[in-house]
């Protein structure tokens, strides 16, 4: 395998799966970093390709048709669909046995930028100190349910980063008034989404009846509401019909069977990387979650013109427009009552397919265009301290 900088990897370092890509040798041109050095992105996955994946997807993607480099590092194990969403994504990819081992595998003049905090507590924080690149860790500061070692945990992990990045206004004061400390080092970056949803619907101009549900099978997506909300609307809508793309249907296997009527009206999808097709298939859109900080699912199906109900939580109210509505989370009624009146609506309502981002979220372009701005102001071999930094809506 050949290696970007730095000694030789040990043998247990460079025991990867034959399914990744190799590096480039040496420096590579044209990369994100306005310094000319290279930008790491790492992940430790748990699962299938979720939302923060196909963005991560479209991302490198874009970096790649720009004749830019897309570096990525995952963390066994790895899910295939994943290898496969982001292989074809034209990214270079490495996937490591012991994330410990990043630095002697990377070298140190390359920046870092962690998808989440799970990686970089996988990582020997030890090396990083001594670093020439900045160390970036993406956190929605909004999931702290794992209690005071959890948090003690990925504070500290934050704490030892360059600079962190939060997808939301509501993201960014929550961990800020959490972490006042990481005030100066803390930026606001939207998600992005690129052109590829903005793109003609592929189906009737006209919405329907169709609702569709996106999320994976934790609680905090709160699907077992989602779907009581529109089981109990289907007597008043016998023709509606709801498809839940999932990684799992377990979990709401239980509160179907309970409901025999409702079972012929209820599909599964599992497995499934979701493209702006399969939102063209349906009319509305159902977000039922109880926590977030901005949800990609509704990003999507705002930029592919389907009527949106979805909880008020983290972000979510930037992005939703009437006539599409959010309501209060934990509780299906709300949903319910909001899902008749969008049912109400889809018949004559035509899909208007954005022609730009939603307000609360970015182009791919833009949010390149940002993480190089947080990359690029440092000196030779020093990064400068990321508050010096200012984005074109801070």
């Amino acid at each position: 395998m050949k290696h970007t900088s730095g000694s030789e990897p040990s043998a247990e370092v460079d025991d990867v799966r034959s399914s990744r890509r190799p590096l480039h040798e040496g420096p590579t041109p044209n990369l994100l970093c306005g310094a000319g050095e290279e930008l790491v992105w790492v992940h430790a996955p748990t699962g299938p390709p979720g939302g923060t994946e196909r963005r991560n997807a479209e991302l490198f993607r874009f970096l790649t048709e720009s004749n830019r480099t897309a570096l990525v590092c995952l963390f066994e194990p790895v899910h295939p669909s994943l290898l496969d969403l982001y292989t074809s994504s034209g990214a270079e990819i490495a996937v490591l046995s012991d994330g410990r081992a990043i630095s002697r595998h990377f070298g140190r003049d390359c920046s870092l930028f962690f998808q989440g905090t799970r990686p970089l507590l996988m990582t020997n924080v030890r090396p990083l100190r001594s670093r020439r690149g900045l160390v970036l860790v993406a956190h929605n500061g909004l999931d702290w349910n794992g209690g005071p070692k959890k948090w003690m945990a990925q504070a500290f992990a934050m704490t030892r980063s360059d600079a962190i990045i939060t997808n939301s206004a509501s993201a960014w004061i929550h961990l800020t008034r959490r972490f006042p400390w990481l005030r100066s080092r803390t930026h606001l970056v939207p998600s992005a989404v690129s052109d590829t949803w903005l793109a003609p619907a592929t189906k009737d101009h006209r919405l329907n009846c169709d609702v569709m549900m996106v999320g994976n099978a934790r609680p905090m997506k709160g699907q077992a509401i989602g779907l009581q909300a529109f089981i109990s609307v289907l007597s008043e809508w016998p023709s509606a019909s709801l498809t839940v793309y999932s990684d799992s249907a377990d979990h709401l296997r239980a509160t179907l069977e309970g409901h025999p009527s409702a079972r012929t009206s209820v599909n599964f999808v599992t497995g499934r990387v979701l493209e702006p097709s399969d939102y063209d298939r349906h009319g509305i859109l159902i977000h039922p979650s109880l926590s977030e900080s901005l949800p990609r699912a509704v990003i999507e199906a705002t930029c592919r013109g389907l009527l949106v109900v979805a909880t008020d939580v983290g972000g979510t109210s930037s992005i939703v427009q009437p006539p599409s509505s959010v309501v209060p989370p934990g509780s299906h009624e709300p949903l319910a009552e909001a899902l008749r009146r969008c049912l109400l609506l889809a018949a004559s309502t035509e899909r208007k397919v954005l022609q730009e981002p939603p307000p609360g979220a970015l182009s791919t372009d833009q949010y390149v265009t940002a993480i190089d701005a947080i990359l690029g102001r440092r000196g030779p071999g020093h990064p400068a301290p990321c508050s010096e930094t200012h984005l074109p809506w801070d």
